[in-house]
């Protein structure tokens, strides 16, 4: 993403999906480059615009107890 200076490590991949689920229509119905153009752009602003944070909170693993054989 170097046209709007983003690091690719910070572009949400979830968003990303949900955008180009979003955008797949008008994408495909477009005939021409110039059609395009302005759509594919508008798709890059809102990758640029959905970042995820700089720090973000480490999660811990929740420890699930050990199944037992036998009653106790």
């Amino acid at each position: 993403m170097a046209r709007y200076e983003v690091d690719l490590e910070r572009v949400s991949f979830k968003g990303t999906v949900d955008a180009l689920r979003q955008y797949s229509a008008i994408l495909g119905q477009a005939r021409s480059a110039q059609k395009t153009g302005p759509t594919s752009g508008g798709l890059l602003l809102n990758l640029a615009r959905d970042t995820l944070p700089y720090v973000r909170i480490a999660r811990t693993r929740a420890l699930k107890r050990r199944h037992k054989n036998f009653p106790c």
